[in-house]
């Protein structure tokens, strides 16, 4: 295990940056790496989700996709309330790098901007084919505790008003309306506490029809 979440770190971070709470990321990992017992390399991903940085907060949290893809054991509940926590308070936009990494971790799949359109069209087809027990595991949301990191992401983006924003909350929306066409990914996102309040943050024309479920009234009355 140690060698592999060597290898893990290694990857997500890439090359050191530095100004990370008085700490380099280089010392921040020599620091993991010591004989000091560690249950899993997440820690140093969430210390890492509090840079400044952008670019370093999205390979913190491809660090914690692979860890979590690689079998490491964790408190998923502590870790995704830890990470809104930390991403809210930078009070800062979504970024699609940001938003792909945060779709992997849900869906416990690699997503980026080479093969987003896969999973899209494979959600589609599920749908269009009428066989909800054949294909599109792809898109199974696995960890829906992401799903309160994503929403409250999002809400920033709604109030930004800049076009780059307003593109991107548009497609999150709208991928969000293509994981609903799954029906094991619209109970689950039904079932979270509060998931109206989510909604009604991203209120505006057009983009909420886009997102709420076809069932969602029906389900709430």
């Amino acid at each position: 295990q140690p060698a592999a979440l060597k290898m893990v770190v290694s990857e997500a971070v890439g090359k050191p940056s530095a100004g990370l709470g008085g700490l380099t990321v280089n010392s921040r990992l020599r620091q993991y790496h010591s004989p000091a017992p560690r249950s899993t390399g997440i820690d140093t991903f969430l210390h890492i989700l509090q840079s400044p940085l952008p670019e370093l907060r999205v390979r913190a949290l491809r660090g914690i996709e692979k860890c979590l893809r690689s079998g490491v054991q964790t408190n998923t509940k502590a870790l995704f309330a830890a990470m809104k926590r930390v991403l809210w308070s930078h009070k800062q936009p979504l970024t699609e790098e940001a938003y792909f990494a945060l779709l992997s971790i849900m869906l416990s799949r690699h997503i980026d901007s080479h093969n987003i359109s896969e999973a899209r069209s494979s959600t589609l087809t599920e749908y269009m084919d009428d066989h909800p027990g054949k294909g599109g595991a792809e898109t199974q949301i696995l960890y829906d505790g992401v799903l309160p990191v994503l929403f409250k992401l999002m809400s920033i983006l709604r109030h930004c008003g800049g076009e780059k924003e307003s593109k991107l909350l548009q497609v999150a929306m709208q991928d969000l309306k293509f994981f609903c066409m799954k029906p094991t990914n619209k109970e689950l996102i039904l079932r979270q506490y509060g998931w109206q309040t989510w909604f009604f943050e991203l209120l505006g024309p057009g983009p909420l029809a886009v997102l709420t479920p076809s069932s969602s009234s029906s389900s709430s009355s």
